[in-house]
C-alpha cells in the first residue's frame, strides 16, 4: 500500500472516531496532508507546513479537503500566499524577492503542489486555542502517525500554539529539555527555533521542527521580504545541521 493510500486509510479511521461529538464539534472531518504526491516527493526537501486548525465555520470545505481547496478553489490568500513564497524559499530557490513578489496564481500553485499541509484539528465548525488542544491531545497518536505517513525533512509549525502542542503532546518532549537552535534576527528571536526530531518521529532521515509565525501574520504586516528571507535562512541553517 503507497502512502497517499495509507494516509486515506489513516483519515478513514479518524473519521469514524466519534471525535466531534467528544469535543463539542458539529462540524465534519477535514481531511489534508499532501498537496501533489508526485510533485512533494521529487523535492528536493520534503516540507510540512503545520497549522491550527481548518477555520472552517459554515463547513464549506466538505469532503474536498484542504488540499482541494489549495488546487482548485485558492481563496485564502492571506494564508496560501504566504506559504507559497516560504516554500519557494526553503524549497532552495535562488532568486531574489523581487522576482517573486508578483507570482500570479499558477507559479503560487506549482509552489503549493510541492509541499505538505495538515491541520492539528481535523473538525470544521468554530475553534478555539482550547478546543484544538483537547483535540490534539485526544489524537496526538493519528497525528504523529500522519506525520511519519508523510515522512518530512522539514516540518515548519505556523503559531506559538502549533509548536508547543508539537513538541509536547504529539513528539512528547519536555519543552525545557529540547535544545533550540535560533538563528533569526532580534526583531524575531521568539520564532526560528529549529529542533531536530528525527529520534521522536523514529526516522532514519534528519527531520526539523522550525517555529515561525503563523502565515496570516507575514499577510498583516505586509513584509514578505522578511519571511522569504527568514526561511531562507532556515534553510541554510539546516543543511548545515543534515551536514554535521
Amino acid at each position: 500500500m503507497g502512502v497517499v493510500e495509507q494516509i486515506e486509510e489513516l483519515f478513514m479511521d479518524w473519521a469514524k472516531d466519534d471525535c466531534f461529538a467528544k469535543t463539542g464539534e458539529l462540524g465534519q472531518f477535514v481531511p489534508d496532508g499532501i498537496v501533489n504526491y508526485e510533485m512533494f516527493e521529487t523535492a528536493e526537501r520534503k516540507v510540512l507546513f503545520v497549522l491550527r486548525d481548518p477555520h472552517d465555520k459554515d463547513n464549506k470545505y466538505g469532503k474536498r479537503g484542504i488540499c482541494d481547496e489549495v488546487l482548485y478553489s485558492h481563496n485564502s490568500g492571506r494564508t496560501w500566499n504566504p506559504i507559497a513564497i516560504w516554500a519557494r524559499a526553503l524549497l532552495n530557490d535562488l532568486s531574489s524577492f523581487n522576482s517573486i513578489n508578483t507570482l500570479g496564481k499558477e507559479e503560487i500553485l506549482k509552489c503549493l503542489k510541492r509541499v505538505a499541509i495538515m491541520n492539528l484539528k481535523k473538525a470544521s465548525g468554530g475553534s478555539s486555542a482550547q478546543k484544538v488542544q483537547e483535540y490534539t491531545e485526544r489524537h496526538a497518536n493519528r497525528i504523529f502517525k500522519e506525520i511519519q505517513l508523510i515522512n518530512p525533512d522539514i516540518i515548519i509549525a505556523c503559531g506559538h500554539d502549533v509548536y508547543n502542542l508539537l513538541v509536547e503532546n504529539v513528539f512528547g518532549l519536555e519543552m525545557n529539555s529540547v535544545t533550540k537552535k535560533v538563528i533569526l534576527n532580534e526583531k524575531m528571536k521568539n520564532y526560528g527555533h529549529i529542533i531536530d526530531v528525527s529520534k521522536a518521529i523514529k526516522t532514519d532521515t534528519p527531520t526539523f521542527l522550525v517555529h515561525y509565525r503563523h502565515p496570516n501574520r507575514c499577510t498583516v504586516s505586509g513584509n514578505y521580504e522578511t519571511h522569504y528571507n527568514n526561511m531562507k535562512e532556515i534553510r541554510k541553517e539546516i543543511d548545515r545541521m543534515i551536514l554535521l
